[in-house]
């Protein structure tokens, strides 16, 4: 299946779908060789009559348009709004294609609402945060994107060993609830945070998700990273000692990591617990 990820150029944006398609494979095609003849071959058509759907009078049927949203990664609002979009071209009489305008014209709005109240808000809703926090690769992808050569799905899938409709599922995730947005083709974080409570259950969440990792981390052994795990018996004093030892290695990290530049994906799990 040809597979396209590239959201500097939004379907939002335009009420003709073969223009809309014209600049956005023109776009990937820039770093895609052979980019038209992989998505006639997946909508079932020949290269030269997908030419001559964005260049002149025939239009795509839904059920082509249907594989072209699988194609472009679409979301399912801007599936519907793509849809819309060849309806509205293939619509033989002003007044239907009056009703299916009126219809983008709708969704456009809701849109720009949606926007509107993600840029009003300082953390996102706990329906989101429950699904961040469902797996560990939501968070993981969230950070790498911060590394220039990660800012793309195919980059991340390989980096994180994630199939690469995951990764692109997760960008727009994170895009939809105002966590990072694209700016020029380049993903940016913004101002909005995830809030969470001390004894909220989506910490206990991720410090499972991250345990899991570190795991995974033992098993493959690598030189590059740190395991330690001991057992030992102590006073009561000088366990409490012991725990303001890592406390204090905790802040110190923690001054490092915000201006030291975004260059490797890296994660700390540390537990010290008593029987």
């Amino acid at each position: 299946m040809c597979t396209i990820k590239d959201d500097m150029i939004t379907v939002f944006n335009f009420t003709d779908y073969k223009k809309y398609l014209s600049e956005k494979l023109a776009e990937i095609g820039k770093t895609e060789r052979g980019l038209k003849q992989k998505v006639a071959d997946h909508i079932g058509c020949q290269a030269s009559y997908l030419s001559q759907v964005l260049n002149g009078k025939p239009d795509f049927t839904l059920d082509q348009a249907f594989k072209l949203n699988q194609v472009l990664h679409h979301d399912k609002v801007e599936a519907k709004y793509f849809i819309l979009l060849v309806e509205l071209s293939r619509a033989a009489t002003k007044e239907l294609k009056t009703f299916f305008l009126d219809q983008i014209k709708e969704l456009q709005q809701m849109r720009f609402d949606l926007k509107k109240r993600l840029r009003d808000t300082d953390h996102i809703s706990n329906e989101d945060a429950n699904k961040y926090y469902s797996t560990w690769f939501y968070s993981a992808i969230h950070i790498a994107l911060a590394i220039p050569e990660y800012q793309n799905s195919k980059a991340l899938s390989q980096k994180l060993h994630l199939p690469e409709d995951i990764v692109v599922e997760v960008i727009r995730f994170l895009e939809s609830c105002g966590l990072i947005e694209n700016i020029k083709g380049q993903y940016q974080f913004t101002k909005k945070r995830i809030h969470l409570d001390r004894n909220s259950d989506f910490v206990h969440r991720s410090h499972i998700n991250w345990r899991s990792q570190s795991l995974q981390s033992v098993e493959k052994n690598l030189k590059s990273d740190l395991h330690f795990s001991t057992v030992f018996a102590v006073s009561k004093d000088d366990f409490e000692n012991i725990k303001e030892v890592f406390i204090q290695a905790i802040e110190s990290a923690r001054k490092i990591m915000p201006p030291s530049p975004s260059e490797e994906i890296c994660a700390i799990t540390l537990d010290v617990f008593k029987y």
